[in-house]
């Protein structure tokens, strides 16, 4: 799934040019930046939930969401 992802990205600008975010050993194509977990954010919200298609037989979920640290 995440290769097709990228060739699509990739086909979508002249350049060529994917980000991509990494935090540890997880990387990911994303518009921003991961957390390693909700306990860093004193307040989460969910803001889109998909289902994504593979060629398998399985369903991937993505959600989306916005959060507040703690230290703000």
């Amino acid at each position: 799934y995440k290769m097709e992802m990228i060739e699509r990205k990739a086909s979508q600008n002249m350049e060529g040019i994917v980000t991509l975010h990494r935090f540890g050993d997880f990387v990911d194509v994303s518009e921003g930046p991961h957390i390693p977990r909700t306990s860093f954010c004193f307040q989460y919200e969910i803001t889109a939930a998909h289902n994504l298609q593979t060629n398998q037989s399985q369903l991937i979920r993505r959600f989306q969401g916005v959060s507040l640290p703690i230290h703000l």
